[in-house]
């Protein structure tokens, strides 16, 4: 999380800007703001919030550090299938660390495990894209952000209310786009096989 991924976000806005004879300095902010409000409109009101997880598992290691974005883990199995495993996550505040702590069953844990987790996710109040805060939401949903975002600088040469008629289009274009790849994915873990041992969290 370096910003890259927001780096190249704002980019590709800035360059729409300047091909339409936008002043990209001047709209510095509001590009930000472009891809945060779309951000948190993707999780809140488009239902991109999980994100999953790849845990290299060690004998020797029981706590697991996660994103602090992470308010709740739905599902969960590890690659290994007679690996039975419980967890609990921590009780904590958005703004604390995360982290999860593991107990195995009557199999060990050994080097190579993994264990793979979908979360839920939110995002905290003062939460912002920038130069240093890449997008929490997974990178198949990065394309679709920078669209929805862009959607915002369309027309510019054109009327007020014209430029506002072709944003909203555009933006409804993305929302029904983001709302297929959901049903997609959904469809997707419904179709996971696999055996799925008992199931703890942190109130």
């Amino acid at each position: 999380m370096n910003g890259d991924i927001s780096r190249r976000l704002f980019n590709t806005i800035a360059d729409i800007i300047k091909n339409q004879g936008g002043a990209v300095e001047a709209a510095k902010g509001l590009i930000w703001r472009s891809l945060t409000m779309a951000h948190q409109h993707f999780i809140e009101d488009l239902d991109c919030s999980t994100v999953g997880y790849e845990l290299d598992l060690f004998p020797d290691r029981s706590v697991y550090p996660l994103d602090n974005f992470v308010m709740k883990i739905t599902d969960y199995w590890a690659a290994r299938e007679d690996l039975e495993i419980t967890f609990e996550l921590t009780k904590v505040s958005p703004a604390d660390a995360r982290s999860i702590k593991i107990t195995c069953g009557q199999t060990n844990i050994v080097s190579g495990d993994v264990l793979n987790l979908i979360c839920e996710i939110a995002v905290p109040d003062d939460f912002e894209l920038s130069e240093t805060q890449d997008p929490t939401i997974e990178k198949r949903y990065h394309r679709l952000l920078e669209d929805y975002a862009a959607a915002c600088y369309a027309g510019l040469n054109t009327s007020e209310g014209d430029k506002l008629r072709l944003s909203e289009s555009k933006k409804a274009i993305v929302d029904t786009a983001v709302e297929k790849k959901q049903a997609q994915t959904h469809a997707l873990n419904r179709a996971r096989t696999g055996n799925i041992k008992q199931l703890y969290w942190g109130n």
